[in-house]
């Protein structure tokens, strides 16, 4: 209860001299535990004679929305996007592991649906795709961003995973990465001083 269901701004007018108009905020769809599932885009709101409208109206389910999951905590845990990628968070009690888009490519509908593009093509075509998001996204699978914590639940460490193709010779070789920052912390809780992946503190 209390939450807002609709919000409108003024906006400049769809043509010079008329009407300002109103951009009311894409509809917001919650689970029983008040979080957002899906969020709408904004739209400019217009009553049923097309003119601007600043009236309260029902939002509508304008654009594309991403989807957002949680686990029973509440916690974020998934978010799926309109156009087939997804990103995750798993959750432990000694750390957790970020996984974005690049990281989840290879169980993403987006990867599945280009797949399916390049059934039938011939082999010229998909050697000169070899260049394409489709293809550069692979390498960076199962890469993601891993915090530790301490007993007390906060960060200690941080390391971020890097996987590229590196030319040697006449031809690409891949290569890791791993590029960590670690948190000190005192008897208080407060951080002195920061060490990350160059060694600068």
């Amino acid at each position: 209860m209390g939450a807002v269901l609709v919000k409108k701004v003024q906006a400049e007018p769809e043509t010079t001299g008329g009407p300002l108009q109103w951009i009311a905020s894409g509809k917001t769809v919650l689970n029983n535990k008040g979080k957002p599932v899906k969020q709408y885009e904004p739209y400019f709101s217009k009553d049923e004679n097309k003119r601007p409208n600043h009236r309260f109206e029902e939002p509508c389910e304008q654009g594309v929305t991403p989807i957002l999951y949680y686990d029973a905590p509440g916690r974020q845990v998934r978010v799926e996007m309109p156009d087939g990628t997804l990103s995750r968070v798993e959750f432990s009690p000694w750390f957790t592991r970020a996984y974005d888009a690049n990281d989840t490519v290879m169980e993403s509908r987006w990867f599945v649906d280009m797949e399916v593009i390049l059934t039938g093509m011939n082999w010229v075509v998909i050697r000169q795709m070899h260049n394409a998001p489709h293809f550069l996204a692979k390498i960076h699978a199962g890469t993601p961003t891993e915090t530790h914590l301490d007993s007390l639940g906060r960060e200690v460490l941080s390391m971020a995973h890097n996987r590229y193709r590196a030319l040697e010779g006449n031809s690409f070789t891949r290569k890791e990465e791993k590029h960590l920052t670690y948190t000190h912390l005192d008897a208080e809780g407060k951080s002195p001083w920061i060490r990350d992946a160059r060694a600068s503190a």
